[in-house]
């Protein structure tokens, strides 16, 4: 009987031990010195963490990834650590994050580990306000997890570096203007600044006309961006990008009121 006993509690050391192998967290493990570590944590080793959290912290001296050392005293907190308990969990990406005039020019001490599911954005009106950082944090932004004109998102590492550019559209009216039916000669075109970061060309009221999408009335709107039948419309995201040629052979119905209102403005604007 005390050899069965001695067997049984053997197994169930054996069994125990197991367990405590089965249920430890591996996590990754790395400094932001290994450019690995900001931008593909696939390619960087992982370490047994036990019964640890595994973390993402940000520190003076970089960003780290691996076992958390949150204490009772000195717990894991956003945005410095950020910890999670599950496998290889510390995946989490990395956004460059800093507001204001010094904002423009990215460095390597503005990167900071964002919450899991967090995607990078950078958002701006000028070259001295900009702001970038993690989606989960874009109080003052003007910038949100789903898309959002003027803002920038992304979903890799230290992707959210780029400069600020003036977005510009061209902007003009055919019955001031006959260079603005084609766009074949960009030089004959006015240029304006556009903030939402959308240009549109289309045709009303027997008028072509280009511009900012966000001096388009409503109803234009609507129509460009449903693709409404009989309409020609067309809207694009590129700084400029509005040079689409009209094409004669179909018109569109009248827009009514607002549509006249729309080209009377930039008719205005433009001859000013």
């Amino acid at each position: 009987m005390r050899g069965y006993n001695f067997v049984a509690v053997l197994i169930t050391a054996v069994v125990l031990s197991q367990l405590d192998v089965s249920v430890a967290i591996h996590c990754y493990s790395c400094t932001s010195a290994n450019a690995s570590c900001l931008t593909d944590v696939t390619n960087v080793d992982t370490v047994d963490c036990g019964n640890k959290e595994c973390a993402i912290n940000t520190t003076d001296t970089g960003v780290i990834r691996g076992c958390s050392n949150a204490t009772d005293a000195e717990p894991c907190k956003s945005p410095s650590c950020i910890g999670c308990n599950m496998d290889k969990c510390n995946l989490n990406v990395v956004c460059y994050s800093c507001t204001g005039e010094s904002c423009n020019t990215v460095k390597d001490e503005m990167l900071l580990g964002c919450p899991l599911n967090d995607r990078c954005f950078s958002s701006g009106t000028s070259a001295t306000n900009m702001t970038r950082g993690c989606t989960s944090n874009t109080a003052n932004a003007n910038c949100s997890v789903s898309t959002t004109e003027g803002c920038s998102i992304c979903d890799t590492g230290k992707c959210n570096s780029q400069v600020y550019e003036e977005f510009e559209c061209y902007s003009c009216s055919s019955s001031l203007n006959s260079a603005c039916w084609d766009a074949k000669d960009t030089s004959k075109l006015e240029t304006v600044s556009c903030t939402n970061g959308t240009c549109f060309s289309g045709y009303w009221n027997r008028q072509f006309v280009r511009d900012c999408f966000s001096s388009a009335s409503s109803l234009m709107q609507y129509q460009c961006t449903t693709n409404v039948t009989g309409h020609q419309c067309q809207k694009c995201e590129i700084s400029k990008c509005n040079t689409w040629a009209y094409n004669g052979a179909s018109s569109l119905n009248h827009v009514g009121v607002a549509g006249i209102l729309i080209v009377a403005f930039i008719t205005l604007r433009n001859s000013l």
